[in-house]
């Protein structure tokens, strides 16, 4: 049982190390969960549940998970978290998920 609002499925790569920033930086409590992308960690069955794309990082909002369902999941994760400390800056249609291939 998550003990924080917030668990980030992450690996030591830069697209990871961003979403740790953006939580460290706006204050927020959340707890990390390493997935070890060299032995496909994120290609498990209970990863691509939360994320069906099997990337990381993605975003548990404790008790339910924020599937990261883009190539940049990072900026989604960063996103998100933005618009959950203040509400005022982004909106939840700002935040949608953005298509492969696409920023």
């Amino acid at each position: 049982m998550a003990t924080t609002p917030y668990t980030l499925y992450t690996a030591g790569t830069p697209n990871g190390v961003k979403a740790s920033i953006t939580l460290e930086e706006l204050g927020l409590s959340y707890e990390t969960h390493a997935i070890n992308i060299m032995e496909n960690t994120q290609k498990e069955d209970w990863f691509l549940k939360i994320n069906p794309n099997g990337r990381i990082p993605a975003l548990g909002d404790n008790p339910y998970a924020l599937p990261c369902v883009c190539q940049r999941a990072s900026g989604h994760v960063s996103a998100y978290s933005l618009h959950m400390q203040h509400e005022s800056i982004a909106s939840a249609e700002s935040i949608r998920p953005v298509a492969a291939g696409h920023d």
